[in-house]
């Protein structure tokens, strides 16, 4: 029950519709995309920073769509690259899909190869093996309100890559992938290579900018939070936890109360941090009701003028939840720090919140 209430609480302050970039030198990074990166890859994956959320914590190099689909209530689409376990031994694409294709039919419910959209490729410069399939995978609802299963449809681009085999795939719900599959290809028109154009391999990945940011020099009472593949740097108070599993920095209290941290990357060319207040607010709009808002102040973080921090209240499932949100804008991403709690434990965690906001940096 404690799981539920954390996760409550949690989501929402990431049904914001947003999504961040791994810090990484702006130029090495195509324009509207985001790195995502693990320490060691020897690969570099870039998928769009709108609508599109890292996630790393599995020990997969992998991001998802935000958006869910209306069949699964799971994102519509995700992306992962790896190099399977059963490759070993394997000296090309196609000797390494004689093995999973025999693994795939064996394991999902209506494995069905589709001939006609599977052939050859290139991926990172390599020559690739193009496989697509469709399979049974989870469950929905259907009108009667009945449990249903739901076909799924994937890509497999294979390619060996100095002794290695490596597999970028992308999945969606069938009934939403050709909607979703333009993501992987491009838009030439728009000079957008896709997911598949701008990957690439290169050399290991080494994360952050090789700062030292695991010690707290005069703050008392506080630890890290945040990883060092992160662009900023987050302390909270040595009583909160820190939630490894999640795919933002998040740190929570006991009793649930949670401050989240994001960076985004809008896609509009003029943007403020009271465009972004009022963006936000009309967000959780659709996820509360009686939405009270709070006279927003100006305040200079991590050393930038011009910052906002607000507050505002609103109640979901008959519960009244608080909220403390402070945004600061630096060259084109808005870094955005959100607390959240029952109306009755909010006041109990405004002195550390505000700490964790005054310490806060950015690389």
């Amino acid at each position: 029950m404690k799981r539920k209430v954390k996760f409550l609480l949690v989501v929402l302050v990431i049904s914001i519709i947003s999504s961040c970039f791994v810090a990484c030198s702006k130029n090495e990074i195509p324009d509207g995309y985001q790195l995502i990166a693990r320490e060691g890859d020897t690969f570099r994956l870039y998928v769009p920073t709108q609508g599109w959320m890292p996630n790393v914590s599995g020990g997969t190099t992998s991001a998802y769509y935000s958006v869910s689909s209306e069949a699964t209530g799971m994102p519509a689409a995700s992306v992962s690259v790896y190099t399977p376990d059963d490759a070993a031994g394997c000296a090309s694409a196609d000797a390494y899909w004689e093995i999973a294709e025999q693994k795939l039919k064996a394991e999902l419910d209506g494995y069905t190869y589709i001939e006609d959209e599977s052939g050859t490729t290139v991926l990172g410069g390599e020559t690739a093996k193009k496989c697509v399939f469709t399979a049974q995978m989870n469950t929905g609802v259907d009108n009667s309100g009945a449990t249903v299963p739901v076909k799924y449809k994937f890509m497999q681009l294979i390619a060996e890559h100095n002794g290695k085999i490596y597999i970028l795939q992308f999945s969606a719900p069938e009934a939403e992938y050709a909607a979703r599959v333009e993501v992987m290809n491009g838009n030439a028109e728009n000079d957008d290579l896709g997911i598949i154009g701008y990957f690439k391999f290169s050399e290991a990945y080494v994360g952050g900018d090789g700062k030292k940011y695991d010690k707290v020099d005069g703050i008392n009472g506080m630890k890290l939070a945040s990883s060092k593949e992160r662009p900023y740097v987050f302390y909270t108070v040595e009583t909160w936890k820190v939630d490894e599993s999640a795919s933002i920095t998040t740190v929570y209290a006991e009793d649930k109360s949670n401050v989240t941290v994001q960076y985004i990357m809008p896609d509009e060319k003029e943007h403020s941090v009271e465009k972004y207040w009022q963006t936000s607010l009309l967000t959780y709009k659709n996820v509360l009701s009686e939405l009270v808002e709070g006279q927003p102040e100006e305040k200079t973080i991590s050393g930038i003028e011009g910052g906002l921090v607000g507050t505002f209240s609103g109640k979901r499932g008959g519960v009244e939840y608080k909220f403390k949100q402070a945004i600061v804008l630096k060259g084109e991403v808005y870094y955005v720090i959100t607390y959240t709690a029952t109306a009755e434990n909010y006041e109990a965690h405004l002195s550390d919140v505000d700490k964790m906001i005054e310490h806060f940096s950015i690389k």
